[in-house]
């Protein structure tokens, strides 16, 4: 690709009256700065410019062309002409521009934050709430003032969305260092008990920042979730159980998980429970590892359930 056949290109895009060509012309362009960003570089400037003066579907086409280059070459990208993005009409525009800024961000930390968290969480639509969200978490490593992102990602733990809702929880979840006492406990009580199961899973992921300091305080929490109806919470809560028992050591809860491996229990509350211990055991000493074998034993004899019987092998091989 040289920068002639790049320059004609544009030109197509600019001046051709056909729409699809241009849509088409717009991938080309997309194509060509993943093969060869030095190619598309020198005009860059010029395919800003030109995306203002598109027909909306076409530019439409060409933001989504834009962040594929952005994916693979943010450098050549300025923020200042993404920034743009933010005031079009078309929610579509504004959902590229803040998906965009979570790839080139990094250039210009402090103004990607300004326009995420002025405009982006604050957009009336919630495609582009969540697209800040997303690149506000891929943005906030180059940050030294997490609080303030963390603040405003907790205002919107009560969105009225629950795919924004999801996403702030699965950030926060993820932020290096975050206390529990940044997040108040009875938002996520709140969320914990939410009817879609996209918001609870989301709320198992972070409800393990208490259990690294609580456990107790959340305990009957984490059980309710081991037995939820939905099988990606169920996931989501072993997953951070697993996690949290990493931290605390197994001896911490012990007795509590065993003493809920019982017929008393659901069936999917014994599977969850059977497969953290899988999961965990297998690292301890020979005493607390005769102590899970005795137990899941006499269940795996009574209930004959796969998953029960195959946690209680991987114990025993380990």
């Amino acid at each position: 690709y040289n920068k002639i056949n790049v320059k004609s290109i544009i030109e197509i895009i600019q001046k051709d009256e056909n729409q699809q060509i241009k849509k088409e012309a717009s991938k080309i362009i997309a194509k060509i700065a993943m093969k060869d960003p030095r190619a598309i570089k020198p005009e860059i400037s010029t395919i800003l410019q030109s995306f203002n003066e598109q027909q909306p579907t076409l530019k439409i086409a060409y933001s989504r062309s834009l962040l594929e280059i952005a994916k693979d070459a943010p450098d050549i990208i300025p923020i200042d002409s993404i920034i743009n993005f933010f005031s079009d009409q078309d929610s579509f525009i504004r959902e590229s521009g803040a998906k965009i800024l979570g790839y080139i961000g990094f250039k210009a930390p402090n103004d990607a934050l300004t326009i995420l968290l002025e405009q982006g969480l604050k957009d009336e639509e919630w495609i582009v709430r969540e697209a800040s969200i997303i690149s506000l978490g891929k943005v906030i490593e180059h940050i030294e003032n997490k609080e303030l992102i963390i603040s405003n990602l907790i205002s919107l733990l009560d969105d009225d969305n629950v795919w924004v809702q999801r996403s702030v929880m699965n950030i926060l979840s993820n932020i290096k260092n975050i206390k529990a006492s940044d997040i108040p406990f009875e938002k996520i009580i709140k969320n914990l008990n939410n009817s879609d199961p996209k918001v609870r899973e989301a709320s198992a992921g972070l409800i393990k920042i208490y259990g690294y300091h609580n456990i107790d305080r959340i305990f009957e929490n984490i059980l309710s979730l081991l037995e939820d109806e939905s099988e990606n919470v169920r996931k989501s809560m072993i997953n951070s159980l697993v996690d949290i028992i990493q931290k605390i050591g197994l001896s911490e809860i012990l007795s509590k998980l065993l003493k809920n491996l019982s017929d008393e229990g659901s069936l999917e509350l014994q599977r969850s429970i059977a497969t953290i211990l899988g999961r965990t055991t297998r690292y301890e000493d020979d005493k607390i590892k005769k102590r899970v074998i005795s137990l899941l034993k006499i269940r795996c004899e009574m209930s004959q359930d796969p998953i029960i019987c195959e946690n209680l092998h991987k114990i025993r091989e380990s």
